[in-house]
């Protein structure tokens, strides 16, 4: 069998191939590979593949209210090559053996052009590997059913997470063998950090949106004309950590990945804040002119 750089490039089985679960999407079905059982989805848009425990981690986040760190590799691919990258991606992923994880990729059922289906915000995310991270919240373990399908509580813990350095490898060996097939990327997503040709990683956890502006700290959001900050997917323009959660990867790592990409990101960040620019910078204005007349009323 062929490999480049050490990765195999063997076919996937046909049941976890693009092709099979797209046309068999009623069925939700669970697949076993060398001992381990997968979930096979269709939903939302989205084709996904997970362990059970990769499903159960959804739902701790969910109850969370998503604010929880919520780490994801994102691999960029042109819309023609998505199916070819589906199944590259995905055999590789469940060669892993990652106890808690999932992964997903944009699917197009409609007969529409897909860059009308795609927004072009989240350009760069067409496929998605979730990296899990522990958080208190989710001991005692989450009411679910086990493999045999019988009620149980399932428990994530911080054993579950894997070797840090692992993703990168995971990414090294997903870079290498989409580019060995000719897979055309479509340009790393706004707001993530880039980590190669393809890949990109993003936290994306929910945070308050919105900033807050001056005069609506000063005075209360019922007193100011800002929108009122809600929480929300992070948008683009707050970055690849807006929650500023700890960072699954070695920082040094990460920082030689970002290096280059800080003049972009801010360049990013600079075209969202321009819209609540004046309005701080008026409402800083005013705060200042109250102070100002309040000091001269009290002295006369």
């Amino acid at each position: 069998m062929a490999t480049q750089s050490g990765v195999s490039l063997k076919a996937l089985p046909e049941e976890f191939s693009y092709p099979f679960c797209t046309a068999h999407r009623y069925e939700m079905p669970r697949r076993q590979h060398e001992g381990n059982e997968y979930g096979i989805l269709v939903s939302n848009g989205f084709l996904k593949l997970f362990t059970l425990k990769g499903r159960i981690y959804w739902v701790a986040q969910t109850e969370q209210t998503h604010t929880t760190p919520d780490w994801k590799l994102h691999f960029s691919v042109a819309f023609k090559d998505i199916p070819r990258a589906w199944d590259l991606l995905a055999w590789h992923f469940i060669q892993q053996k990652i106890p808690v994880s999932a992964m997903k990729s944009i699917v197009f059922l409609e007969q529409k052009p897909a860059e009308e289906r795609w927004p072009k915000e989240m350009r760069g995310r067409e496929l998605t590997v979730y990296i899990y991270k522990y958080h208190p919240s989710y001991k005692g373990g989450i009411p679910s059913v086990d493999e045999s399908g019988a009620p149980a509580v399932i428990a994530l813990s911080p054993t579950d997470e894997r070797e840090p350095q692992s993703w990168l490898r995971f990414v090294a060996d997903v870079e290498t063998l989409l580019a060995a097939n000719h897979i055309e990327s479509n340009g790393c997503a706004d707001g993530d950090l880039p980590l190669g040709r393809y890949a990109s990683l993003r936290n994306e956890a929910y945070v308050l949106w919105p900033p807050v502006s001056v005069l609506a700290l000063a005075f209360g959001h019922k007193h100011s004309s800002t929108p009122t900050s809600e929480l929300c997917y992070p948008p683009n323009a707050a970055g690849w950590n807006a929650a500023y959660h700890e960072v699954p990867f070695s920082l040094p790592t990460v920082r030689a990945s970002a290096a280059w990409a800080c003049a972009r990101q801010r360049n990013i960040a600079r075209t969202a804040v321009a819209s609540h620019g004046r309005t701080i910078l008026l409402a800083t204005v005013f705060v200042a002119v109250v102070a100002v007349l309040a000091a001269v009323m009290w002295r006369c």
